[in-house]
């Protein structure tokens, strides 16, 4: 079975389209977990005195992430400049406190992003293993019951909220795609793991 791909984009001249809330969820669809810093900045929490910071990818450029709304199967891709243009646009518009949790619609308060950065080896931008034009950002978490979600595991990573206009490239074989998505989980195993 082939699934249809859909190249995402935003309007230059409708600033309705781009990312306008990013989620803290427990499975995110890019398949990257955050990070969570204690004040040694290990990848670890400490017990006297967490930093309250989670760091991770937004958005993963050029990867195929598959979605099914009501039982209509495809994928959607971010390219780099589009990542870029949808970073800039979200601070633009201040959206940098619009969290909420599992895309449930109520903003969270006490969540703020503070960093951000484009995936960029030619300014020396690099993080984990992500491709070029991904979107990384970090959030301070003032919130105590979203942090000990964060503490506990129970939510791993971000997912972007937004309005995307979308322009559909071609029909992917299924099994194409699953060994791509096989991959990308073995590499963050294996990253999760050093």
């Amino acid at each position: 079975m082939e699934l249809p791909l859909y190249k995402v984009h935003i309007d230059d001249f409708d600033f309705t389209t781009g990312v306008d809330a990013v989620a803290i969820v427990d499975h995110p669809a890019i398949e990257r977990s955050f990070m969570a810093y204690s004040k040694h900045y290990e990848f670890a929490f400490s017990e006297n005195g967490d930093r309250r910071i989670v760091t991770g990818a937004l958005m993963v450029a050029d990867m195929p992430i598959y979605r099914n709304i009501g039982g209509r199967e495809f994928y959607v891709q971010f390219d780099a400049q589009t990542i870029e243009a949808i970073a800039q646009r979200y601070f633009e518009m201040g959206y940098q406190s619009k969290v909420n949790l599992q895309h449930n619609g109520e903003l969270i308060d006490g969540v703020v992003m503070y960093e951000s950065m484009i995936i960029d080896k030619t300014r020396g931008i690099q993080f984990q293993d992500l491709p070029e034009g991904s979107w990384v950002g970090s959030f301070k978490v003032n919130n105590d019951m979203v942090w000990e979600k964060i503490k506990s595991g129970e939510m791993k990573g971000f997912s972007v909220e937004g309005i995307f206009n979308h322009v559909k490239v071609e029909d992917v074989p299924q099994e194409e795609l699953a060994e791509i998505h096989d991959a990308l989980a073995d590499l963050e195993y294996l990253m999760a793991h050093i």
